[in-house]
């Protein structure tokens, strides 16, 4: 019995008969990735493709290569018989215990809430082939269920950075999620913030230190996490700047790490101050004190102010009362980034003073148009060719 062995795709066995033909068998292995992404070759029992009377070996060979073709975990694909929701138990036990928690936590609650209990059951190796059951995923997602672009957005991120990590691991060959078609974005209505002599009427209505947090973030366009983590060593007076380089997580459940590094290297920066505004810390902080290694705006625990309760008891009562609406701690930062636009920052020194790696982001979610500045651009735009009507040529005939 002569053997013609080939790699994963297979080989033919020639078996002579007692009448002298010769039955041609094909054997071949499948090869399965276990759970730790180990490679298990299996043989499978000889297959008939013919007699010698009928087929010759090259035909018998064709069909060789028809069968491992069509067979899983043959040739450069070796089979995957895991289910999505036990990869994601793997994803979040290797991968997401090491980002950032807030895109932790944002890719646990998408995953419980949305992605396993469509894709729970399914196999990583049918969602490879077949896409689609993420897309009538994202499809029901959006028209079905109502559900925002943007999280629906969110949960297309998620399904592309689980891919891409079980691709990696379980030697997947393509990514299915890449092939999804999202739903077209639609247009965001238009954020109007409040005019700058509007804000300063919020900030007079407000107590000291409530006062003091709105009047900072509206000036620099700090986050609030990194708001809260600021301590009264990290304004440099003298150079009248204030050191940004840590942050408060209120997320966090252990509360001693709530204090931690800022988010990326660009959020790390320092932040220049006009003396009108470093004049108000220091009467904020003779007012309440400056203990070593507290935070400047704490509670009575000694713990950053809770965003939730000051928003909800302080900040959003007054803000209705004076017809600001839609305001949040972040509708500061997007305040901030539009007036410094509207006046005349240049994008990249307005991008360093926000913390943001991209100026895209800086530009495309943090720069809205304000009051006056639409109005500004078509008095402009028209003064560039300075024509009256009866200035224009008459009608030729």
């Amino acid at each position: 019995m002569r053997k013609r062995r080939g790699n994963k795709s297979g080989w033919i066995e020639r078996r002579k008969r007692a009448d002298g033909s010769i039955d041609f068998y094909g054997r071949f292995r499948v090869y399965a990735i276990d759970e730790n992404g180990r490679e298990l070759p299996t043989k499978i029992p000889a297959v008939l493709l013919g007699n010698s009377r009928q087929i010759n070996e090259r035909e018998a060979r064709k069909q060789l290569e028809l069968l491992v073709k069509d067979r899983p975990g043959t040739q450069d694909q070796p089979a995957l018989a895991l289910r999505f929701e036990d990869g994601v138990a793997k994803y979040k036990e290797q991968y997401l215990k090491n980002v950032e928690s807030s895109t932790k936590r944002l890719y646990e609650s998408l995953l419980k809430n949305h992605l396993l209990p469509a894709l729970g059951k399914l196999e990583l190796l049918e969602l490879e082939r077949d896409y689609d059951p993420i897309q009538q995923l994202v499809n029901r997602k959006f028209h079905d269920d109502k559900m925002a672009w943007w999280t629906v957005k969110d949960m297309h991120t998620v399904m592309c950075s689980f891919f891409q990590w079980a691709g990696k691991k379980y030697r997947l060959k393509q990514n299915p999620a890449h092939f999804v078609t999202l739903p077209k974005r639609p247009l965001k209505p238009v954020k109007k913030l409040a005019t700058p002599e509007r804000l300063a009427q919020l900030i007079k209505a407000l107590p000291l230190q409530r006062a003091t947090m709105v009047k900072l973030e509206s000036a620099t366009g700090l986050r609030l996490g990194e708001v809260q983590g600021l301590k009264p060593d990290d304004i440099r007076w003298e150079e009248k700047r204030i050191h940004v380089h840590a942050r408060w997580d209120e997320e966090e459940k252990d509360l001693a790490k709530r204090y931690k590094s800022v988010k990326s290297t660009a959020s790390e920066r320092v932040i220049t101050l006009e003396q009108e505004d470093l004049d108000w810390l220091a009467r904020y902080l003779e007012k309440y004190g400056k203990p070593p290694g507290n935070f400047l705006f704490r509670s009575r625990s000694g713990t950053p102010l809770s965003r939730r309760n000051t928003l909800k008891r302080v900040l959003a009562p007054a803000a209705k009362k004076l017809g600001i609406e839609g305001f949040t701690w972040h509708y500061l930062r997007h305040w901030h980034g539009s007036y410094m636009a509207a006046r005349g920052v240049p994008p990249e020194d307005l991008r360093k003073r926000m913390g943001h790696a991209s100026i895209i982001t800086t530009l495309q979610y943090y720069v809205h148009v304000v009051d006056g500045q639409a109005r500004q651009a078509a008095k402009v735009a028209s003064q560039l060719v300075p024509l009256r009507p009866e200035e224009a040529a008459d009608d030729v005939a």
